[in-house]
């Protein structure tokens, strides 16, 4: 059964906002969007609804100075939140401002006196300020590396769960580092907790550290006008968005402002659908706190078989015969890898001898290159062993889940000193290393270099590109440990190693370029641009440089360099270095692409760092 979220951002794409006038039962509405644009007709408010509560009838218009209007409030807690009915218009403020108080932007000189009172309602909620103090813990690390929010609220729950003796009640969690409480824990200075998890071999460690304790009053007098907005204020702010969020984000998807449910849901083809979502947000207001309330819309997978998920992308009908449309031998091979792309990151759930297992669809490249074999070289004094095998086992799993194959899963290390001119010897000896171990020569070496290592950059690249020939990746060891090379870090630096070795990561889609990926008119892409010496230095040549793409994708490229006159914008060597260009694009489609005509009829060239002057000398 495919779930109907996705692993990492819980949504398909960026989700659209309702349409105007729309409220929460906008989706089963006749009318697209719900009702008219602007609300209730003309004349009159919109009858109460019991998601809104209207002005009570016995509410005098007006009433006196800054006296809001009888909501008839009922008890707290019971029943749906109290809408907020502003009544007529005060001439002065509902609340006495202190003079002392700093306000936020220019602060407002009165209230209008002009025009005709009216009675409104906006969407927000009357809540209560907190009277008792918040504990607030931080430092909350599930693991080494960063994980999905959805994964870490759920493994904070369990944590609670198991230690209830310690959590009696239950603290509030923002899905990074910050959690809330009621109650003050007995955990000392620090704790760690072992969190186990169903199906994992091995338990979870999770830290929590006291933080600080917050005093909400400052909340309280705050929109009493008596304080200024300060940390202690912005504080208890954020414990209660988190409060307030807490519930709906465990129970329903969600990502960083709504939580979505699938009771309004509209389904929009090819295995979508769009669902209604709700965003809320504490703030305060003058005299009192309001809870923020708004709706939204994301796209979402249809749940399911997946068979039936793949056949609705594909336009056919969900009971069509699979073997027909899913087969390899039937499948367009450009329709694989939409659907492939599609279904990238989307959770499925399996069931093997009558147990259940959840995995996550993993996405590949276009076309992933092998690694023959790896060695790493370490420059940065400081990187820890531990660090070193977050960026292997990094690597490796990262390189399975993109396709790339052949990466082993504990490369040889050499660490070596970032001083010297000795570079080359140092990518030789690591080479060498490996083929002691594989028993051939790599093509691929990795360095972790330390900050502020521009000239090491240097040495290696001209030592791997020029001197020995092998492809090399370098990282900054900050970069790549447990606190920032998390799964998206390491996923760029495979792109950038799968492109390194020969492979191609993405192409064109043919209906997006037409005039690029028409095969009947092959194009070559290219790129030109002139790089001068610095202001003073006349005794410098100019270098230009050409770009050009090789195959029919225009995914691949080979680039070329020449020195020439100093200051000169023209490309002086330009038909030779196009000539180049050329021969390596029919060389690349004959023998790679077996094209038995691999000469191009269309040249596509952008022209970098030139004005308005040089373009007719340019292209004569």
């Amino acid at each position: 059964m495919a779930e109907p979220w996705r692993s990492r951002g819980q949504w398909r794409g960026r989700g659209r906002g309702a349409d105007r006038g729309g409220g929460p039962g906008a989706a089963a509405s006749a009318n697209r969007g719900g009702p008219p644009r602007g609300g209730a007709p003309r004349g009159g408010a919109p009858p109460p609804t019991p998601d809104v509560a209207g002005p009570g009838r016995g509410a005098p218009r007006g009433g006196p100075r800054g006296a809001p209007a009888d909501r008839g409030r009922g008890a707290r807690g019971r029943g749906q939140p109290t809408a907020i009915v502003p009544s007529a218009a005060p001439r002065g403020s509902a609340v006495d401002i202190a003079t002392s108080v700093e306000p936020q932007g220019e602060k407002r000189p009165g209230f209008g006196t002009l025009g005709t009172p009216v009675d409104i309602i906006v969407n927000c909620f009357e809540a209560d300020v907190p009277t008792g103090l918040i504990y607030h813990y931080d430092n909350i690390l599930p693991g080494d590396r960063i994980l999905p929010t959805r994964l870490t609220v759920a493994i904070i729950r369990r944590m609670q769960e198991q230690n209830q003796t310690i959590f009696t009640k239950r603290g509030s969690y923002d899905g990074r580092k910050n959690l809330y409480s009621p109650v003050e824990y007995p955990l000392g200075d620090r704790e760690q907790f072992e969190v186990n998890e169903p199906g994992r071999p091995w338990p979870r460690s999770v830290r929590i550290k006291y933080a600080a304790t917050i005093n909400p009053s400052s909340a309280t007098r705050y929109i009493e006008g008596k304080m200024s907005l300060d940390n202690q204020v912005m504080t208890t702010l954020n414990a209660c968005n988190v409060a307030i969020r807490m519930q709906p984000i465990q129970d329903h998807p969600f990502n960083q402002k709504s939580f979505y449910t699938r009771t309004q849901f509209r389904n929009v083809g090819r295995g979508v659908e769009l669902w209604r979502g709700y965003f809320q947000s504490i703030r305060p207001v003058i005299g009192k706190m309001v809870i923020n309330a708004d709706i939204s819309a994301a796209a979402f997978y249809k749940s399911g078989p997946l068979i039936k998920l793949c056949l609705e992308y594909l336009g056919e009908s969900p009971d069509a015969n699979p073997v027909q449309f899913l087969s390899a031998t039937r499948l367009d091979p450009r329709a694989r890898r939409d659907l492939a792309k599609f279904l990238r990151n989307l959770n499925v759930q399996i069931t093997r001898s009558g147990q259940p297992k959840q995995f996550s669809i993993k996405s590949t490249l276009y076309r992933p290159e092998k690694i023959t074999g790896c060695a790493i070289i370490v420059y940065d004094r400081r990187f820890t062993d531990r660090q070193l095998e977050h960026v292997k086992s990094s690597l490796y799993n990262v390189t399975q889940m993109l396709g790339i194959q052949g990466m082993p899963p504990n490369p040889p290390v050499l660490r070596k000193d970032g001083t010297g001119t000795m570079y080359a010897n140092h990518l030789r000896d690591a080479a060498l290393m490996w083929k002691a171990i594989g028993g051939n020569m790599p093509n691929l070496l990795i360095a972790i270099l330390p900050d502020m290592a521009e000239d090491v950059y240097t040495r290696i690249k001209n030592a791997g590109d020029i001197k020995i020939g092998v492809a090399t990746q370098c990282m900054r060891g900050f970069k790549c440990g447990p606190g920032k090379g998390n799964e998206q870090y390491y996923a760029n630096v495979c792109l950038k190693i799968n492109a390194k070795l020969g492979g191609i990561n993405v192409i064109p889609k043919p209906d997006t370029v037409r005039f690029l990926t028409d095969r009947a008119i092959p194009t070559i892409v290219i790129g030109a641009d002139v790089h001068h010496p610095g202001p003073g230095l006349t005794n410098r040549p100019s270098y230009a440089a050409i770009a050009g793409s090789i195959d029919s994708d225009a995914s691949r490229y080979v680039a070329i360099s020449k020195a020439q006159d100093t200051r000169q914008e023209m490309i002086q060597d330009l038909a030779e270095m196009i000539t180049h260009i050329i021969k390596k694009y029919m060389l690349y489609r004959r023998e790679r692409e077996n094209n038995p005509n691999p000469a191009p009829r269309r040249i596509l060239f952008y022209r970098d760092g030139i004005s308005e002057g040089n373009i007719h000398p340019d292209t004569s």
